[in-house]
């Protein structure tokens, strides 16, 4: 080549072509996508965000939706002869009707509001929102994968877990009720796995059950869903020093605050069994009514997604609280918020709602994506933040 310019800008724009696709050539085959989003059950018609889950995952049969909790507001399903059971029943029905050609697996765990808002009658409506949303999707015959094996779980209703699942591309999803935990403490009733069982014994078998869950993990990849997220810049990580604390035992015993006995005692308990795993884990929660994406170096990733239907503030001071640290020795499990970076605390009224999306591809790569109501369109790819 005559040109020594020409020549070099050319061999320039090859070496760059070639950068720019090579990632994407490692990346390789999706193997599977998994939609996580939280506390939807507080529309009566569908918003936004639920319109774009739907129009995501009816163009995505090869996916995993998980709703974390929360999905009837107020106070659960109520009883039949309950004036409000048509209006709890309409929240629930709205976002299964989007999904009824859905051809990809579904699941919903309970939130603290499904069982009555911590209230005396919280197993009862419990149990009333798992067996109408079992039978109705069957009755309507969906076309979900897991149909046969069930969507709402933990099972039996109104049990802890863990259950686990084994996604396509060798991905274990464990799936807990972290209520029942919070619950049972404060003496209401709670399901037990079997008659014969105290619920001493069921907790005991939980967490038991739990570490060799995670511990004895043959997949390469974990992800452990929950309602009660692990670290929080949200309402309930913004109290000071945990006002319940003058309150009566019972108070701080059901608090839903991240310093709350009973949630607290939770955390600890399974942030020790996440922490000694040597493999990359992702923890996502609802529970809040908005956004947050957690991790730390040694490839434990923690998520936020609880604004399906609402919306409220960050607190971001409250990320350098003691509950939002985590109390292992080593370094490198020191969790730091990646998502929202804000300086201030930002109203219920700028704070989006919407889910996140993760990405499991055959090379071994994830990419952490979120999507929300302020994006111009729900077709673009939303605001990638991890991808490994």
């Amino acid at each position: 080549m005559k040109n020594p310019h020409l020549k070099f800008f050319l061999l320039l724009f090859i070496h760059f072509s070639f950068s720019i696709a090579l990632p994407a050539q490692e990346k390789g085959e999706l193997l599977h996508r998994v939609y996580l989003i939280g506390d939807t059950g507080e529309d009566l018609f569908a918003g936004k965000t639920l319109k774009g889950l739907q129009n995501d995952l009816l163009a995505d049969s090869n996916s995993t939706v998980i709703f974390l909790g929360d999905n009837v507001y107020p106070k659960g399903v109520r009883k039949a002869l309950d004036i409000y059971n048509p209006i709890d029943l309409q929240k629930l029905t709205l976002q299964l009707d989007l999904l009824q050609e859905y051809k990809g697996n579904m699941y919903f765990i309970p939130g603290n509001h499904d069982w009555h808002k911590v209230g005396k009658k919280g197993y009862e409506t419990l149990l009333n929102q798992a067996i109408y949303l079992e039978e109705y999707v069957k009755e309507k015959d969906f076309k979900l994968a897991n149909l046969e094996n069930g969507v709402f779980l933990p099972k039996p209703f109104g049990t802890p877990g863990p259950v686990k699942v084994v996604l396509p591309g060798d991905i274990l999803l464990i799936l807990i009720d972290t209520e029942w935990l919070i619950h049972k403490s404060i003496g209401m009733k709670v399901g037990v796995s079997t008659e014969e069982t105290s619920i001493v014994e069921e907790e005991k078998r939980f967490w038991k059950d739990l570490e060799e869950m995670i511990s004895g993990a043959s997949q390469r990849e974990i992800m452990f869903v929950a309602h009660h997220p692990m670290f929080s810049i949200g309402e309930h990580g913004s109290k000071s020093n945990g006002p319940d604390a003058g309150n009566a035992l019972s108070k701080r015993l059901k608090s839903q605050e991240l310093y709350g006995r009973g949630y607290n005692d939770f955390r600890q308990k399974a942030l020790q069994i996440i922490n000694k795993s040597e493999k990359s884990i992702i923890y996502a929660a609802g529970h809040e009514h908005n956004l947050q994406y957690w991790n730390n170096q040694d490839e434990k990733h923690f998520i936020v997604s609880g604004a399906g239907s609402k919306h409220t503030a960050y607190y971001p001071k409250v990320q350098y609280k003691r509950w939002n640290l985590n109390l292992s020795e080593n370094p490198d499990q020191a969790v730091s918020l990646i998502y929202p970076k804000v300086k201030k605390k930002v109203k219920g009224k700028h704070v989006e709602t919407g889910y996140f999306i993760i990405n499991y591809y055959e090379s071994g790569e994830k990419e952490i994506i979120m999507k929300d109501s302020g994006m111009s369109d729900f077709s673009e790819d939303g605001l990638l933040l991890w991808k490994d």
